[in-house]
């Protein structure tokens, strides 16, 4: 069955959730994504959703706002038929285009691992498709899961 444009916009949904720079409000970003991937997305594992978009957002305000409190971090959430994007936004510093790139670390050995620096390896390794991009405007990472059967 084809479907019509407005028939296709009718059925996104998009969500933007924001949250100011601390690290204590991330698990507030978290739990919303967590319990609209599990009312919406029956397909995909909330828990994995929620990890991905939490190691998103811990990165931005270690990384690209340096910790500094103060700073807006923007989630939009977009949920298509055939797959769900998280657009993690900050006006921070931009992420190296290295770090999106970087192989995978060796998981056969766990005592070899890094105790931090594996949340985009984790991000990765659980989506789809990861985009970086970097403008005057800001830093956006994009993270697509494909939805099974939609």
């Amino acid at each position: 069955m084809v479907r019509t444009d407005e028939e296709l916009k009718s059925m996104v949904k998009e969500i933007t959730l924001e949250i100011e720079s601390r690290l204590e409000n991330v698990p507030l970003v978290g739990l919303a994504v967590k319990e609209i991937c599990y009312h919406f997305l029956p397909e995909i594992d909330p828990h994995k959703m929620e990890l991905c978009v939490v190691e998103a957002c811990t990165n931005v305000i270690r990384h690209a706002y340096e910790g500094r409190e103060g700073k807006r971090v923007k989630v939009l959430l977009t949920i298509f038929p055939d797959r769900v994007v998280f657009e993690v936004s900050d006006t921070g510093r931009a992420m190296e285009p290295q770090h999106l790139h970087a192989p995978a670390p060796d998981l056969s050995k766990v005592e070899e691992l890094p105790e931090r620096g594996l949340g985009l390896q984790i991000i990765k390794e659980v989506m789809d498709e990861v985009q970086y991009r970097s403008s005057e405007e800001g830093n956006t990472l994009i993270m697509t899961k494909i939805v099974e059967g939609g």
